[in-house]
């Protein structure tokens, strides 16, 4: 194991330590420049349906999960698989198409290959998140085709601190009795820049309102097997210089994750080859990662930037099913990616080159998916041109994706995306957004190459070696409007798929045996046999809208009314799956002095558009608040919040999640904690 329950509470302790230097330094605000993009825009000049989440914002909404600490972010939900797991979903997209970064860099764990595997990312020491929605193809790979969440940190130092600094934190929660200790430290000396952080996190099993009828028994108050337990510790080092900067750092992850209750386990009424007696399931992933950056500034005349960054990730879970490893997953993975920005005669903008070499192996009992190797590279040009009051910006990227199954066919695909922007600056407090683009998509092995029993999913799962590139036409249109006392944004959106690939329902079964068969189970005994999904293409149209508004009243109060809608149908005239719900809401905070109170609500409609196979679900009514106040003591600024989480106490079926039928979300939870910053 990487860290140990005792050596995660060692290193947090030892950061709590060397948060008690009595030096501070003064408060440093993060520019708001979107750092996903290489031309570094703020976030008003930009074109992309972009959210930013940073500083005390960030810190209000933080939750276990990535997904989870995105949830009320507008366009943005999350698919759940118990607590330990939290995928974002960006318009109705969620993995494979939607990329997840950390620092500009792929996260390359397993969280694609199946709903009930985490990210290998923790959100608890980011600085930033940056959500792109939408396709993201040309500056980030295929993988983006649906948006891309950008998690930003400072592992990697970019500039050497004039006098220590860091910030530590605990928090603790009455639902599940949920603990989360972390803490961040930052010194240099000279050129010399040093960054150490950690956390530990655990909770026990989640209660809930209503029933989880995960094994059939309708159990109510909690959902057993959903403790979790987490931590993590990175080391990151930088040599600054008038040039620029180089440094590294290396961090390891441990999570071990119940997956609730038979969801994942066997079931006991059948019998036969691979059917075992139900058992427990667990999930232990380990992570380690090494990062490489090198930032120079003005290497060559005509060039602003050139930035290199270089990441391999050594990645591994175990599926335990009573103890025993049933199933292990590896991802080996090393990125590379090189980007120049430059300023040539007027002509502004990036041209960049991304490759990435994988070796994913799957072995045991559930290796429906076979082991792999994956090599993808791409090449992208950006270029924005200022026109009066308007700016445009056209962007190109050809890509290529080759995957080389163990004993089967290698597939190559060459894929093609292109755009064009503008923004016309109507005058110094409105702007109007369009962006026309075709983005291509390469298959993933998953889709590709799934063959066997996947109990996450409760089914046989065959993929189509066959499969095309996915291509889709996209339309953004978007309105913004910024006054003293008033921010109104407006997006709507179209997304036309060619060759859209999903997991469609067959009418074919496997029996007892394994045996795929043409028949329907038998009512008497319906656990005998599950559904083989096959992995096919249909064309596909996505379309919705987003609006967010903040006004700011007098005494320190200012009101928000949000909303989002998205729908996704098949040209066969069937519902994309696992779609989210409309949502509208509104919130109210009120800030004075070191006072910052919250309140928010919001009404997620019925979900009743399903896919095949799916069934519709419920509204309900999220009521969130917070309460928080900062006070200057000692060394550093301490905060100390409170906060409450569904507290309707509602029954909340996630209709992006596969266990929707099976368990509700966490009902009403409160967390207190305190931060120290100096």
């Amino acid at each position: 194991m990487i860290f140990n329950h005792h050596a995660r509470l060692a290193l947090a302790t030892a950061i709590s330590l060397l948060m008690s230097n009595p030096v501070r330094s003064g408060e440093s605000a993060i520019e708001e420049l979107i750092v996903s993009s290489p031309l570094h825009r703020g976030e008003a000049e930009t074109v992309l349906p972009v959210n930013v989440l940073s500083d005390a914002e960030l810190q209000r909404k933080l939750r276990a999960t990535l997904g989870q600490t995105l949830q009320e972010e507008v366009g943005v939900t999350y698919a759940s698989f118990g607590p330990g797991v939290g995928q974002p979903v960006i318009r109705g997209q969620g993995a494979p198409r939607v990329m997840i970064l950390a620092n500009n860099m792929p996260v390359a764990d397993a969280s694609n290959t199946s709903q009930d595997h985490a990210n290998g990312i923790e959100p608890v020491l980011a600085e930033r998140v940056e959500v792109l929605r939408g396709p993201s193809t040309l500056l980030f790979g295929s993988g983006a085709i649906g948006g891309v969440v950008n998690v930003i940190d400072s592992r990697i130092p970019r500039a050497v601190p004039d006098a220590p600094s860091g910030a530590f934190e605990h928090r603790r929660s009455s639902n599940a009795d949920g603990r989360v200790t972390a803490g961040r430290f930052e010194t240099g000396t000279g050129a010399l820049a040093v960054h150490l952080d950690g956390f530990a996190r655990d909770n026990d099993d989640i209660e809930i309102p209503g029933t989880a009828d995960i094994d059939g028994e309708g159990d109510s108050g909690s959902i057993a097997n959903t403790d979790a337990d987490a931590g993590s510790g990175t080391l990151g080092m930088s040599w600054v210089k008038d040039w620029g900067f180089v440094g590294g750092s290396v961090s390891g992850l441990e999570n071990e994750y119940g997956i609730p209750g038979g969801a994942h386990g066997h079931d006991d009424q059948a019998e036969g080859p691979g059917v075992e007696e139900e058992e427990s399931v667990r999930i232990d992933l380990e992570q380690t990662r090494y990062d490489l950056r090198a930032d120079l500034m003005d290497p060559f005349a005509g060039v602003e930037t050139l930035r290199a960054q270089f990441a391999y990730t050594d990645y591994q879970h175990k599926e335990l099913e009573g103890g025993a490893v049933g199933t292990t997953f590896g991802n080996n993975t090393l990125d590379a990616r090189i980007e120049a920005v430059h300023n040539l005669g007027g002509l502004h903008g990036a041209v960049g080159l991304q490759s990435s070499s994988r070796d994913f192996k799957a072995v045991g009992d559930e290796a429906f998916v076979p082991s792999s190797e994956s090599d993808s590279w791409g090449i992208f040009l950006i270029e924005d041109i200022h026109a009066g009051d308007v700016t445009w910006e056209l962007g190109a990227r050809f890509g290529h994706d080759e995957h080389k199954p163990d004993g089967g066919t290698v597939r190559d695909f060459d894929t093609l995306s292109a755009s064009v922007s503008g923004m016309w600056d109507i005058d110094a407090s409105q702007s109007l957004k369009f962006s026309l683009s075709r983005s291509q998509r390469a298959p993933a092995t998953e889709e590709l190459f799934s063959g066997g029993l996947h109990i996450a999913t409760a089914s046989y799962e065959i993929g189509d070696s066959g499969l095309d590139e996915e291509t889709s036409m996209n339309l953004d249109v978007g309105y913004h409007l910024h006054a003293d006392a008033f921010d109104l944004r407006i997006d709507a959106f179209v997304n036309n798929y060619q060759d859209y690939i999903f997991k469609n329902y067959t009418s074919a079964v496997f029996n007892q045996d394994l045996e795929v068969v043409e028949a329907v189970c038998s009512a008497a005994d319906p656990d005998a046999c599950v559904d083989v999904l096959q992995w096919s293409a249909d064309d596909a149209v996505f379309h919705g809208m987003e609006f967010d508004l903040d006004v700011l009243l007098a005494a320190g109060f200012s009101v928000q009314v949000f909303g989002d809608v998205v729908r996704g149908e098949l040209d066969d005239g069937g519902n994309a799956p696992l779609m989210p719900p409309t949502r509208l809401g509104a919130g109210l905070t009120w800030e004075e002095g070191p006072w910052h109170l919250g309140l928010r609500a919001s009404r997620a409609f019925d979900q009743d558009d399903p896919a095949a196979r799916e069934t519709s679900t419920d509204g309900y009514t999220a009521l969130s608040a917070h309460a928080e106040y900062r006070m200057e003591r000692g060394p550093g600024t301490w905060t100390v919040f409170l906060r409450g989480d569904n507290l309707l106490d509602e029954e909340i079926r996630n209709s992006a999640s596969l266990l929707r039928d099976m368990a509700p979300e966490a009902g009403l939870n409160v967390e207190a904690g305190v931060r120290v910053e100096f």
